[in-house]
């Protein structure tokens, strides 16, 4: 059954500890490039264009926008309580048959600190409250992101073919959250 973007709309603000997790905004734009357009970041993530510019992060900010008005997507940008600090940001795909896939990253200053962690917990939290099976797909060389699916409760359930933003396909591990 198709979610609505009323029943959307609950999960627009979520508290993730020190972080808060918001929809993206515009001025969210000019601090983009810097965060996920950093290599050691966008390497790891098969749609983000590299190299990042503010056009790429206004397009992406209409696009989730559209995403959850139509119901498809809940994407989030991560920022510091208390200030809005845009820190990454996290997205649950919704599916078919009941799923929700779960994408994510974290600026090079903010990773290590939690941060991610937290947001994860929140998103997985709006997707048991949805009543859809997580899952999420990770490079198997990428020790950082195995290592907190595997901690929120993730299992390794193979593999999968996936395309890359320049039309590569690559094999990246297919995991689901354990119910």
């Amino acid at each position: 059954m198709p979610i609505t973007a009323a029943e959307l709309s609950a999960f627009g603000r979520l508290d993730a500890g020190a972080a808060l997790l918001r929809p993206w905004q515009a001025s969210d734009a000019p601090q983009l490039p810097t965060l996920v357009g950093d290599w050691r970041v966008a390497r790891w993530l098969i749609a983000v264009p590299f190299p990042y510019v503010e056009s790429d992060a206004r397009f992406w900010i209409r696009h989730s926008g559209q995403l959850r008005a139509a119901g498809d997507a809940l994407g989030w940008a991560i920022v510091r309580k208390g200030g809005d600090a845009l820190l990454g940001g996290i997205e649950l795909r919704l599916g078919a048959e009941g799923r929700a896939e779960l994408g994510y990253w974290m600026g090079l200053p903010y990773q290590r600190r939690g941060y991610m962690r937290a947001a994860v917990i929140a998103a997985l939290d709006v997707a048991t409250r949805l009543g859809r099976q997580a899952e999420a797909t990770v490079d198997p060389l990428n020790a950082a992101s195995r290592a907190l699916l595997f901690d929120a409760g993730f299992v390794l359930r193979g593999q999968r073919m996936v395309r890359t933003r320049d039309g590569r396909e690559i094999i990246h591990d297919f995991l689901e959250k354990d119910r």
